[in-house]
């Protein structure tokens, strides 16, 4: 069966990633399966509201993404390639992910 390509929903900013690495999300805190997880940070803007995944800490709005493939290989796939990304934008761009961890 083709699955037909969906429109995303959103978008994340890896420039702004301060996760060292992208990883499981233990299931201790998320009953779903497959999910991991990714820390961006940016300066706080006039608006910004915490919520339950966004925190205004310091000067920084701190949002965390928990995202859920459908199987362990599809997860696994990701995180890896997001690894291998934030890997290239830390050797290229040292100012990219720079943010507290």
């Amino acid at each position: 069966m083709e699955m037909s390509p969906q429109n995303p929903i959103g978008r994340i900013n890896l420039t702004s990633c301060t996760s060292k690495r992208v990883e499981p999300v233990k299931r201790e805190f998320c009953a779903r399966p497959n999910t991991f997880e990714l820390v961006t940070a940016r300066p706080q803007r006039e608006g910004d509201r915490e919520t339950l995944v966004s925190q205004c800490t310091d000067a920084l709005f701190v949002t965390t993404n928990w995202l859920s493939a459908d199987t362990k290989e599809e997860r696994n796939q990701w995180m890896k390639k997001l690894n291998h990304i934030l890997l290239d934008l830390r050797t290229w761009q040292p100012d990219a992910c720079s943010g507290p961890l």
